[in-house]
């Protein structure tokens, strides 16, 4: 055989070995080091910190305002329950409280019917109110319940009294006819509950004793039991 046919023969079988083993390599490629899978990772979200609500800063109970109108019904005692009959009051009062503790001024007005019919020899004499003017100044305990409020007042009066006494007051060209004031000093203490209605308002009852000295007017000291009842308002 001459040496150009074993070149031939070599040529035929590397030609026909090559793309078997060239497709082996890389089927072993492949196997050991394909084409590098990439996995997409989402970004780890960065964690907000959560904001916890700051509390609420505890504000301190300040000094509030309270007012109140109420209409009593004073009972004088130690008279004749048929000559001073009884009669009415209007009161108003306003001030400021601190909690339990408070303090107010006052003025009013009161009137009490007296019947001098039914005094001996006094038929004919017909019916006249005693009436009271007043101002005062007071302090108040309480207890500053949401729904309830029961308190105790304590108040000094200053008391004027006019009982069909009349007086001549005159200007310059002419002089007319005024009802004439005698003052009596006096105390009275308020027993009351306040019950709350709607915001700041509430209905106002109880009983008040009042108590005057005899001043100018009375011959003697007197006193009087009032239950009343109104409105009031706390703010």
């Amino acid at each position: 055989m001459g040496p150009m046919r074993q070149v031939m023969i070599v040529a035929v079988l590397i030609a026909s070995v090559a793309p078997s083993v060239v497709a082996e390599a890389q089927v072993v490629i492949r196997r050991r080091g394909g084409a590098p899978t990439t996995t997409t990772q989402e970004p780890a979200q960065a964690e907000q910190p959560q904001q916890q609500a700051a509390p609420a800063p505890q504000q301190r109970p300040g000094p509030h305002r309270f007012g109140s109108f109420t209409i009593g019904v004073p009972l004088f005692n130690d008279v004749p329950s048929e000559v001073v009959r009884p009669g009415a009051n209007l009161n108003l009062r306003g001030g400021m409280d601190f909690g339990f503790f408070g303090v107010f001024a006052q003025f009013g007005s009161m009137w009490n019917p007296i019947d001098l019919n039914q005094l001996p020899g006094g038929a004919g004499l017909g019916r006249s109110p005693l009436h009271r003017l007043y101002f005062g100044i007071g302090a108040r305990l309480q207890y500053p319940h949401e729904r309830f409020r029961p308190y105790v007042d304590l108040a000094f009066n200053f008391n004027f009294w006019n009982f069909r006494e009349t007086g001549l007051a005159c200007g310059v060209w002419y002089c007319s006819s005024v009802n004439t004031y005698r003052f009596s000093g006096g105390w009275e203490t308020r027993l009351g509950l306040q019950i709350v209605v709607k915001g700041p308002i509430a209905v106002d009852l109880g009983t008040t004793f009042a108590f005057t000295y005899q001043g100018d007017f009375f011959s003697k000291p007197e006193y009087w039991l009032e239950p009343y009842l109104g409105i009031a308002t706390r703010f």
